[in-house]
């Protein structure tokens, strides 16, 4: 099935290095597959392990193929999340072998792969994870969005099919009800964000070490391509998996998203900023903060204490008017990601700090902490766990070590600060 893969994509002007292959595993009765290394890829330069060409992958190009599909657009909003892609890949899937994506969609999950899903459970009863609002409402708001996408999704999908026939005849309700929760838990665990499924690339499972991300070739034909990074070049053992990294997601992300729970040392934490002021001078610091070379999702709290993002907000929120005035004149667009003065490095550690005990406040409090202690227990004294009481362990895990992100970060922050006070020349 793989070697058939990699020979569709390598005859339509892919590549994929000799070195890898997928290899599939049994892990606690379920099956995973990932990319394996058969021995090191030894090279002095960077150099590419794929390289997908577009015309492969499923998009929003594949959906303007599919015949008649203009009239689409006076029965529904095309605008939809996911809308185009989903009718694409089940109009692909439908055709089975006689579609030209045959290779790639023979190598996606299963319906019943999802069975598991917090995404299919709570769209099967929508209750399942009420006992997660005391401790994390946001698990339960994503759930509840994702249900509402997918019923939209659903609600749209039948209109079109049975105004147009974009798919067989033959083909009853129920069976392309089915299909379309399929390809909504392809779409939502498979797909990149710019809204495509990338054969073979999407195999690579994640790690947050790894420096293997997609990158977009548009030189001649669009291409998808990763690099090798250092785990690639292992010259001590052979047959290992390589990685790729989706980013630096908060750790309840990845169970809402991929269901699974990461097991990397160092996890991460999203911290959310309310950027709102009636002082204008805030509301400077704050549009300077939009304006500069930040990444919302690298503003993050981590076991090892704040990613640079976060304390460049941190210095930005810590500006005086005097060195506001006197940053303004600088035109290093990474200005903010290194120490401005003495006295602004000791307020962002102080803002930070303050963050981190209004967290506890509010969101990690004592309360909280005991009812998840109780949650867990009482799921480690069953014998065995039905699919949505692993989701809700693996929730509960995740906030016990969201807790110790910020006790983690908390050391951090007054290690920084006493390093700030005893010797700032040595700082950074």
């Amino acid at each position: 099935m793989y070697g058939n893969l990699i020979e569709w994509i390598c005859s339509n002007g892919g590549y994929i290095h000799p070195n890898l292959y997928v290899h599939s595993r049994e892990l606690n009765g379920t099956a995973y597959s990932g990319v394996y290394c058969h021995s090191a890829i030894e090279s002095n330069k960077k150099i590419a392990i794929t390289n997908i060409p577009h015309k492969v992958s499923i998009s929003e190009d594949t959906f303007y193929q599919i015949p008649n599909i203009d009239k689409l657009t006076t029965l529904i909003d095309t605008n939809i999340n996911y809308l185009k892609l989903s009718i694409a890949l089940l109009y692909e899937t439908l055709k089975e072998e006689d579609s030209f994506h045959h290779p790639h969609i023979k190598t996606l999950p299963k319906y019943d792969t999802f069975y598991t899903h917090p995404i299919y459970i709570s769209y099967k009863e929508n209750s399942s994870f009420d006992c997660l609002i005391p401790l994390n409402s946001e698990f339960n708001k994503v759930m509840r969005s994702k249900v509402n996408n997918l019923n939209s999704l659903m609600k749209n999908i039948m209109i079109a099919h049975k105004n147009i026939n974009i798919f067989s005849t033959t083909i009853e309700d129920n069976a392309l009800k089915e299909m379309i929760i399929w390809s909504f838990l392809i779409l939502s665990t498979r797909s990149w964000s710019s809204g495509k499924l990338i054969p073979f690339n999407d195999l690579f499972n994640h790690n947050s070490s790894s420096n293997i991300m997609l990158e977009v070739n548009t030189n001649n034909e669009k291409s998808y391509i990763y690099m090798a990074d250092k785990q690639c070049k292992k010259s001590d053992v052979n047959n290992y998996e390589v990685f790729a990294q989706y980013g630096h997601y908060a750790m309840l992300s990845f169970i809402m998203y991929y269901n699974f729970l990461p097991l990397d040392r160092v996890n991460f934490l999203r911290v959310d900023f309310s950027l709102k002021s009636d002082d204008s001078f805030e509301k400077l610091k704050i549009d300077l903060i939009k304006k500069s070379k930040y990444r919302i999702k690298r503003v993050l709290l981590s076991n090892d204490g704040a990613s640079r993002d976060f304390f460049q907000i941190l210095r930005i929120l810590s500006l005086t008017p005097k060195e506001y005035n006197l940053y303004m004149r600088k035109k290093d667009k990474y200005k903010y990601r290194d120490t401005i003065s003495y006295e602004n490095e000791l307020r962002a550690i102080r803002l930070l700090i303050n963050k981190l005990l209004d967290l506890k406040k509010s969101t990690y409090t004592l309360k909280i902490m005991n009812y998840t202690d109780r949650l867990i227990n009482q799921l480690e004294n069953k014998s065995s766990l039905s699919s949505c009481e692993t989701v809700i362990r693996n929730v509960c895990i995740v906030k016990v070590k969201e807790y110790e992100i910020i006790e983690d970060s908390l050391s951090w922050a007054n290690d920084r600060l006493l390093k700030v006070i005893n010797s700032f020349d040595t700082l950074l």
